[in-house]
């Protein structure tokens, strides 16, 4: 029967309801044993041994009415995933396809580029120098057309290739995209090459990250098998 489906005859609350009284009424009870004053006899044991059997069995049952309320949810999640899983796998695979070429050409555009860059600022440079010279050539004479028009050409021919040098230092390989062009990004990849070296730089640098990894790793382990530097005890505790 449903958990959140009234009994022939009588009145039930809904599951969460009817379980959240039922634990509300297991702690008023509880409230009565376990303030202040240790246990001193069986009888007394013997309810708080029924306490702790009464509300796990709540949890338990109210754990089963939680999963069987969210079934019909998971069910048609899963079911909308089912259904778009595939054109999800298709755009994937269609774009790790184009990505692997359009890489290769753009990391080849991209060197161009840079390459192109680095002639266009020695030229640029070479031009800035010419001009200089020209400058200083024209103040140790006594001027005249040619040699103001020569350093005014070169002058301007400076200009111009610092602007074209400018103009490639932006330049940045892509391809057109429908919303956006498609272009090169930086990651960042993470290799170890040598792990007891990068060991003892955690020790050095984070050692509470070490810590942390050793006692998760102990829990799952020592129980199992002997461990350096790890002891195991028994300890008796109410299940």
């Amino acid at each position: 029967m449903d958990n959140d489906t009234p009994g022939l005859g009588h009145n039930q609350p809904p599951a969460h309801e009817s379980y959240s009284i039922a634990l509300e009424d297991a702690y008023a009870t509880a409230k009565d044993f376990l303030d202040g004053e240790p246990l001193t006899t069986q009888g007394q044991a013997d309810a708080v041994g029924r306490i702790i059997s009464e509300v796990k069995k709540i949890k338990k049952d109210a754990d089963e009415a939680r999963q069987e309320e969210k079934k019909p949810h998971l069910l048609a999640s899963k079911a909308v995933d089912a259904k778009w899983k595939p054109l999800a796998e298709r755009a994937d695979t269609i774009i790790k396809a184009a990505q692997a070429p359009l890489t290769v050409y753009l990391r080849k555009l991209e060197d161009e580029q840079r390459e192109a860059e680095r002639k266009a600022r020695e030229e640029a440079e070479r031009k800035a120098q010419e001009a200089i010279e020209a400058q200083r050539a024209l103040a140790r004479t006594e001027g005249g057309f040619e040699a103001v028009e020569r350093a005014e050409a070169l002058q301007k021919e400076a200009d111009q290739a610092a602007k074209d040098a400018a103009r490639a230092s932006k330049a940045k390989a892509h391809a057109t995209g429908v919303d956006r062009a498609v272009g090169l990004r930086t990651y960042k990849v993470v290799t170890v090459t040598n792990h007891r070296d990068a060991l003892k730089w955690i020790m050095a640098k984070d050692p509470n990250a070490v810590s942390t990894f050793v006692d998760e790793y102990a829990q799952r382990n020592a129980k199992n098998r002997p461990m350096d530097g790890v002891t195991v005890t028994e300890e008796k505790r109410v299940a």
